[in-house]
């Protein structure tokens, strides 16, 4: 190992002292890192327990296994990046593999991630490795000494395995979306060399392995665990737990995963609640609480079998009715659909493209009718930070409009809101049901509430009920149709 003496003094005094190689590697309070003094404490409490771990390893050889969940944002891919520079530069002959939950992950957060820090990384420390979009090589040894990202695949767990002649450290960053036979490999290879495994991750649910850790009496002895409450960590923003407590509940399963570390209290839960629905039922709304509202339609055109087109008109809060249809092909809903617009005249006019609305969309714009926008809900979210796809925008802009709104009582409509369930994604956003899940517990397509969804695909903005130099100031310039 080519290092000055002063380094591999340190080196010798820091092989079983992580926080140590931490403090010591990075500037801390210079540069970019100008405001910070080191790690948080309960980053501090892991490297240093891990240190002790190392030296106990040295004598009995057993491996080891930490896991870390979370809520988002406290500073876990920081530790795992800090723990593949300790150990590659503390030891030679150890093979570091890295894999995440998905390939962007792994290469655009945890990598890019250890790019920074590498970068970050004092003299000669940082001279000792050359950083690539794959691997961390060591520019003394590099076809022996090294650390590699690699994406798992459960058809090719085998490409997770480690060599059987070195010591391995096995990094899973978001690990509750890692596959099984990947734990599998990773536990094949630590029992041969008595390596090292660090899982972490937000607990999105509330099964697996990564669960297991933490929750399976048999399996989690064999674990060193820990839970971060984001409460507690200073780095994450208070004013953004704050809103999602006020949005979501203190008590809710968004809160527990994506804030307090916890796992939800249920694979997949109600995204509507009933009593939400059965208040908006209650509630009757004077006319003048909705008739200045531009009047919206939606179109959730069927695809087979037992599923229903349904034409639902709504203004402003009121939901002011349904049509349903079973059988029509798409010629028949153009034509039906035709005459419901000459009939009540909408403002715009939400159509659902995905399987055979496209067709229903050609029939009405080649009649003439304005105003139509399709709409494909797996496009582009708005919301990005909640959502993956535009179907999630739109139940969830639905959901917190039933809070005011006035919906007729119909047991059909409450059925369709509420039989929807959600789980969370690996970076904590909602994933809804599909309908091919549904069908599976035995659920039909909730038509009646993907038609009243649609009509909040764009805002619709209040145009011509203004005079003109009464307009409000956020509509000048905007689309007549989106608001946008």
């Amino acid at each position: 190992m080519t290092a000055t003496k002063e380094l591999t003094n340190i080196l010798a005094e820091i092989f079983y002292d992580p926080l140590g190689f931490v403090l010591y590697a990075f500037p801390w309070g210079e540069g970019d890192l100008l405001d910070e003094a080191g790690p948080s404490k309960w980053q501090e409490e892991i490297l240093v327990d891990l240190g002790i771990a190392l030296k106990k390893q040295a004598k009995d050889g057993d491996a080891l296994r930490f896991a870390i969940r979370s809520g988002h944002g406290v500073g876990k891919t920081v530790l795992m990046v800090w723990l593949i520079l300790f150990f590659m530069v503390t030891r030679p002959d150890i093979q570091v593999i890295a894999t995440a939950n998905t390939e962007t992950q792994l290469k655009t957060k945890l990598w890019r991630e250890l790019a920074k820090w590498h970068r970050r990384a004092i003299l000669p420390v940082n001279k000792m490795f050359e950083w690539t979009a794959t691997r961390l090589i060591s520019t003394e040894s590099p076809e022996d000494w090294y650390a590699t990202a690699i994406p798992w695949s459960k058809d090719n767990p085998e490409a997770m395995a480690g060599a059987h002649d070195k010591t391995v450290l096995y990094l899973f960053d978001e690990a509750s979306g890692i596959h099984e036979c990947i734990w599998e490999t990773a536990e094949g290879a630590l029992t041969d060399g008595g390596g090292v495994l660090v899982a972490a991750g937000n607990p999105t649910k509330n099964t697996g392995e990564f669960n297991d850790c933490f929750e399976h009496t048999k399996k989690s002895k064999f674990w060193d665990t820990r839970t971060i409450n984001g409460e507690n960590v200073d780095r994450v923003d208070r004013k953004l737990l704050a809103d999602w407590r006020e949005m979501y509940g203190a008590e809710s399963d968004f809160y527990r995963v994506r804030a307090l570390g916890l796992p939800p209290k249920h694979g997949t839960s109600q995204f509507i609640a009933k009593q939400i629905v059965e208040e908006a039922m209650e509630r009757s709304l004077p006319e003048e609480a909705y008739v200045h509202h531009p009047i919206v339609l939606g179109i959730d055109v069927a695809r087979f079998g037992p599923d229903r087109t349904v034409f639902t008109l709504r203004q402003g809060p009121k939901l002011l009715s349904q049509e349903v249809h079973r059988g029509l092909d798409t010629w028949q809903t153009g034509e039906r659909a035709g005459g419901f617009i000459v009939e009540h005249n909408p403002d715009c006019i939400f159509v659902d493209v995905v399987g055979i609305g496209s067709g229903v969309v050609d029939h009405l714009v080649h009649s003439t009718h304005t105003d139509i926008i399709p709409v494909n809900g797996g496009h582009k979210t708005r919301y990005p930070e909640l959502h993956r796809n535009m179907r999630g925008d739109c139940w969830g802009d639905m959901r917190d409009w039933l809070r005011s709104a006035d919906i007729p009582e119909d047991d059909d409509l409450k059925r369709d809101l509420t039989v929807i369930e959600y789980s969370f994604d690996t970076k904590m956003r909602y994933i809804l049901d599909t309908k091919e899940e549904m069908r599976k517990r035995g659920e039909t397509s909730p038509d009646l509430a993907d038609s009243l969804a649609l009509t909040f695909a764009s805002p619709v903005a209040l145009m011509g009920f203004y005079e003109e130099d009464e307009e409000p100031e956020e509509l000048r310039g905007a689309s007549a149709t989106t608001g946008y």
